[in-house]
């Protein structure tokens, strides 16, 4: 769609825009999360929408961020490390069994961290 100015100028319309601001892939990955939202809303709007679930599902995907970008730097820097995946699972697994046995999540951290 495309709309003319004043001084006859034609300039693309708002939707055009956004797809070439964001992109037309990303664009229908935003499409289709809206989709799931909706259908998983109105399937369990009960359980789905309920504060806890919500922070689950962003601790889910911090996690996972994180990762991803950390891997990203690796990628683009010219390396190959296919290691990361273990390296979280035995980082996470030592974690949890740290903050169990010592019952302090800052040992627990500090533990992961320099593990």
């Amino acid at each position: 769609m495309t709309d003319v100015t004043e001084k006859g100028v034609i300039t693309k319309g708002g939707v055009s825009r956004l797809v070439e601001r964001i992109g037309l892939h990303n664009l229908s990955l935003l499409l289709a999360l809206a989709v799931l939202v909706v259908l998983f809303g109105t399937l369990r709007s009960d359980v789905f929408f309920h504060p806890r679930n919500l922070l689950n599902i962003a601790m889910g995907i911090t996690i996972l961020g994180v990762l991803a970008i950390s891997q990203t730097a690796v990628i683009v820097s010219g390396g190959l490390d296919i290691s990361v995946g273990s390296i979280v699972g035995l980082t996470t697994v030592s974690t949890a069994l740290t903050i169990e046995i010592t019952g302090s999540p800052g040992t627990g951290i500090a533990f992961g961290l320099f593990r």
